[in-house]
């Protein structure tokens, strides 16, 4: 990333005094050029990253990847392979084959019959979709990088997954190859579907480099919606009924082409995080193992309680005649994040097991070089290769380790909700 980085200092940043930015004309100079040569940086990154294509390429995997994701041996998978068991798009049986995408895997989870659902690929129609936001007010706990990865482990896993990046500052979008500022997009983010038609969302769902994963995007356009959304004079109420409903609304039109929904929600007590909310049966709340932290979940504990009561209170208001159903929340947990396991993480998690008891996950996510490093190159932990890994490998397999076994704990707790067996 250095050499990214370097290339990008060619234009130097000047016009400012000793000690400030100087006058009105000489701070718009100072962001514009921050601006201008960040942008280039990150472009070239990207770019870098990317190379060949300046789009992020579709994940692949090779046989071992293939068997340590399927629990089927690379001998068995050979053997029918050659026998003319398994037909794969765009495979000639002739060759050896090398590499295998997400259709491939489907495929191979259907002649084996090992796809999550008890064996079966497809979701029953009984079962619905799961809608999980990541949420906490405090910024640094982890949420996007836990709501990004979750989301590629559920792909990894079959699911078919929406990422909705709720949070203008758009990391997520950005973890996986998108940069609001480089890839314009109209609309960029669900704000439209927000304030203006729900039925916008079929023009901002797009495709990430998993194949079985879309994401909606976000940008600094989504900041409108908090602005909009509580203003009854622009929040277009009459039309789309009640402003804290609208995602709710707008998810209820595409939710069942897919398995597991994520919100990955803005650190902060906005209408569009409350909309969230209102349109999940699950919240991940991420605490980092700091005093500060836990404070600032008793906060987010006390807005959840104040904005359930509201729903609770206004349920006839907003049409709803069941809130209990209405409103139900399947699936909840707290996950420890950014852990470095010593004394001082384990005492503040010990306080959480014993506020939260049992809803807070077994496995936290261990703090390491390889998250840093994928957070670095706009990617996801899952993207990182351990032959790519320059130094301590042995802190690459830790980090992997550690959000496998987290996803999976929470991926065994989508399978508990369903009633899927172990």
């Amino acid at each position: 990333m250095e050499a990214v980085i370097e290339a990008g200092n060619e234009d130097a940043l000047s016009d400012t005094t000793p000690t400030g930015l100087g006058g009105l004309q000489s701070q718009i100079d100072y962001f514009h050029r921050v601006h201008s040569v960040g942008l280039k940086t990150v472009q070239a990154l990207k770019i870098k990253l990317n190379t060949p294509d300046y789009n992020r390429p579709q994940k692949t995997f090779i046989l071992s990847d293939v068997e340590r994701l399927l629990g089927i041996s690379r001998n068995t998978i050979r053997d029918n392979e050659i026998k003319g068991n398994l037909q794969y798009q765009d495979w000639n049986p002739a060759n050896t084959k090398k590499e295998y995408n997400f259709n491939d895997l489907k495929t191979l989870r259907e002649f084996f019959k090992v796809g999550f659902f008890n064996g079966e690929v497809e979701r029953p129609t009984h079962l619905q979709p799961v809608i999980l936001s990541v949420a906490m007010l405090k910024g640094g706990c982890g949420k996007t990088t836990t709501s990004t990865n979750l989301a590629a482990a559920c792909s990894l896993a079959g699911l078919n997954t929406l990422f909705v990046d709720l949070d203008p500052q758009a990391s997520g979008t950005q973890s996986f190859g998108f940069i609001p500022m480089i890839d314009g997009t109209t609309p960029a983010s669900i704000s439209s579907s927000l304030c203006d038609d729900p039925n916008d969302i079929f023009k901002i769902i797009r495709p990430t480099h998993y194949g079985n994963l879309d994401i909606i995007t976000s940008s600094l356009e989504l900041q409108g919606a908090d602005l909009i959304l509580p203003n009854p004079d622009l929040n277009n109420s009459k039309t789309l009924g009640p402003a804290l409903l609208r995602l709710r609304k707008a998810i209820a039109l595409v939710k069942n082409r897919y398995d597991v929904v994520i919100f990955d929600c803005a650190p902060a007590h906005s209408t569009v995080t409350l909309n969230a909310l209102a349109a999940s049966n699950g919240l991940l709340m991420t605490i980092t193992p700091q005093m500060l932290t836990y404070g600032s979940s008793l906060l987010f504990a006390n807005t959840m309680e104040e904005y359930l009561l509201s729903m609770q209170d206004n349920a006839k208001h907003l049409g709803i005649a069941d809130p209990d159903k209405y409103f139900r929340n399947d699936i909840f947990r707290v996950l420890v994040t950014a852990d470095p396991k010593d004394s001082e993480s384990r005492s503040v998690t010990n306080f959480l097991r014993r506020l939260h008891g049992g809803f807070v996950l077994n496995h936290s996510m261990v703090d390491t070089i390889a998250l840093k490093r994928s957070q670095n190159d706009l990617s996801l932990l899952y993207d990182i290769k351990r032959a790519e890994v320059r130094k301590s490998k042995e802190s690459f397999d830790r980090g992997i380790s550690s959000m496998e076994t987290v996803n999976q704990e929470i991926l065994d707790l989508i399978k508990e909700h369903w009633g899927i067996a172990q």
